[in-house]
């Protein structure tokens, strides 16, 4: 189902802007704590191999939050 453009602006301009703004951005929150608890418990047991592997962790999960915003806009 396609929505209109009018259909759009006719939401932007009526609906209340906390509710709008809370609308809009739930989906990114969402998929952002889902990515950080996964890198967490990625993070707990690849540190139990050593230093070095917990440092390489951290620097993909960077790299991977990057990739993931310019997939998201």
């Amino acid at each position: 189902m396609k929505v209109s453009n009018e259909a759009i602006r006719k939401e932007m301009l009526e609906k209340p802007m906390g509710w709008l703004l809370f609308e809009k951005s739930y989906p990114t929150v969402i998929i952002q704590l889902i990515s950080m608890i996964y890198n967490t418990a990625d993070t707990y047991f690849v540190a139990k191999i050593n230093t070095q592997s917990a440092a390489a962790v951290g620097v993909v999960f960077s790299l991977m939050s990057i990739i993931q915003q310019s997939d998201l806009g």
